[in-house]
């Protein structure tokens, strides 16, 4: 499935059906900001995914502190102070200034629909995939989760310039599983994972390490 702005606005409002409670969160203190709207919500889904699916060269995942600013200005045009809704950024790091899951799970399958190569800046360490506060993924592994669930596979990772050795390089190796993959069934993959709680990260790891 390759979204237009209305079928993505659709998934939207049937993920968040109401929007008060809909974890749109602020990156940094992860709550709820004021003001949150359904639009709103829509308006940053669809800037990330149209972003990610129209930029060129490979996406950018991990975690936060391995995503240094210099990579940010080299491989998306994001400046300092700017994000992915100022015009001239390309998709291929994310940086909002409001965030959610949702919204990375948009970014992550925009760069899925155009089959780009994604380049794993983090290691494949427990602080890295499970958070025991929230007994959860964290969103890096929710990112691997996808890759793996819509036919990507690990492969040596590539230099992005002096100082941005990725750890692996994930390419597509299947057209028909990453041209059909939707929100639906990505947040299928990690909740089946995430009910087997922290052995399902124990294995992503051991996967990872066995693939560097």
């Amino acid at each position: 499935m390759l979204y237009t702005e209305q079928s993505l606005g659709a998934e939207i409002a049937l993920i968040y059906r109401d929007p008060a409670k809909s974890g749109f969160m602020d990156f940094e203190k992860a709550e709820v900001k004021a003001g949150t709207t359904l639009p709103l919500i829509q308006k940053y889904c669809w800037t990330v995914y149209s972003k990610a699916y129209k930029a060129s060269g490979p996406q950018v995942i991990g975690r936060l502190g391995d995503l240094h600013r210099s990579l940010r200005e080299k491989i998306s045009n994001i400046m300092e102070g700017q994000t992915l809704l100022d015009d001239p950024t390309q998709g291929n790091i994310l940086k909002v200034d409001r965030w959610s899951l949702t919204v990375n799970d948009c970014w992550i399958l925009g760069g899925i629909h155009r089959r780009a190569d994604f380049s794993l800046m983090s290691g494949y360490t427990w602080k890295n995939v499970w958070n025991p506060d929230i007994n959860g993924f964290v969103v890096t592994a929710r990112e691997l989760i996808g890759l793996q669930t819509f036919g990507y596979k690990a492969g040596k990772g590539a230099s992005l310039g002096p100082g941005s050795q990725a750890i692996t390089t994930y390419a597509s190796g299947d057209e028909g599983l990453a041209l059909a993959s939707d929100l639906e069934d990505y947040h299928l993959a990690v909740a089946l994972l995430e009910s087997r709680g922290p052995m399902a990260a124990v294995d992503l790891i051991n996967l990872g390490a066995k693939k560097k």
